[in-house]
């Protein structure tokens, strides 16, 4: 895929040649919600917008692609051919923004990973007492690998009911 500048705005030309003018996240955020909702109007109301204009914004993007991605029933939306397609690579594209955005917030030390885990209060305190120490240890000797990470020790209260 090759870019060019056309009056401001980036234009990606495929090997094709076809231009993919205007083609924006939200296209596929919108698309992948349709998608996994199976209707417009379940999606609509998942994404907090009006049901015509994600309509409207689906269809756009049929146009920019240059063929249809839904069939539209009564019922619901399928997938074609194509449209199965470019739900996969949507999904990866937005997977792979989510964790540059990660990983550029923890380079900045904001939303450093943490680990969380819960013991089941029916479990013999000293096997709690165990299990927590080898999950610290672990995360302590993985801290080398993501030096960002946080590590918490909290404490838990454990109670036995005689009942």
């Amino acid at each position: 895929m090759s870019e060019t500048e056309q009056a401001g705005s980036t234009v990606l030309s495929g090997s094709d040649g076809v231009a993919l003018q205007g083609l924006e996240l939200r296209h596929l955020r919108y698309f992948v919600a349709v998608a996994d909702a199976g209707t417009f109007t379940h999606a609509a109301e998942r994404m907090f917008i009006a049901q015509p204009t994600l309509s409207q914004q689906i269809r756009r993007l049929e146009v920019m692609v240059g063929t249809p991605l839904l069939q539209r029933r009564r019922e619901g939306v399928r997938l074609t051919n194509a449209g199965t397609v470019l739900l996969e690579e949507s999904r990866a594209v937005l997977s792979l923004i989510e964790h540059g955005v990660r990983r550029t917030r923890q380079a900045a030390g904001l939303g450093r990973p943490r680990l969380r885990f819960v013991v089941p209060p029916y479990l013999p305190e000293t096997l709690a007492v165990e299990a927590a120490s080898r999950l610290r240890a672990t995360a302590a000797a993985a801290t080398p690998l993501c030096p960002d990470a946080r590590i918490a020790c909290g404490a838990a209260n454990f109670s036995v009911n005689n009942d």
